[in-house]
C-alpha cells in the first residue's frame, strides 16, 4: 500500500480502473474493474492484489496457486 503525505494523494477519480493478472490461468489479461478486492478467486488458486504500476497505472493481481495434497501412500 502506498502511503502519501497529507494532501498529496491522487483523487480516487484519477486512479485507473484497469487491472492486469500476473501468472496463473488469466496471466497477461487485463480488464476494467471498479471494485478491486484484496483477493480474486480462480480455479486452482487465487489472485492477490499487488501494486499499481508507475508506467501504466494498472493494478496488478499476482497468482497464488492452492497447495495440492500429496498423494496417499500405500503401506
Amino acid at each position: 500500500m502506498i502511503e502519501y503525505l497529507p494532501g498529496s494523494a491522487p483523487a480516487v477519480a484519477d486512479l485507473t480502473a484497469e487491472i492486469e493478472y500476473v501468472g496463473g490461468p488469466r496471466g497477461g489479461q487485463r480488464e476494467e474493474r471498479q471494485l478491486r478486492p484484496k483477493v480474486i478467486e480462480a480455479e486452482g488458486g487465487e489472485y492477490d492484489r499487488s501494486v499499481h504500476c508507475a508506467d501504466d497505472g494498472a493494478l496488478r493481481y499476482v497468482w497464488k496457486p492452492r497447495p495440492t495434497e500429496p498423494p496417499e501412500r500405500s503401506v
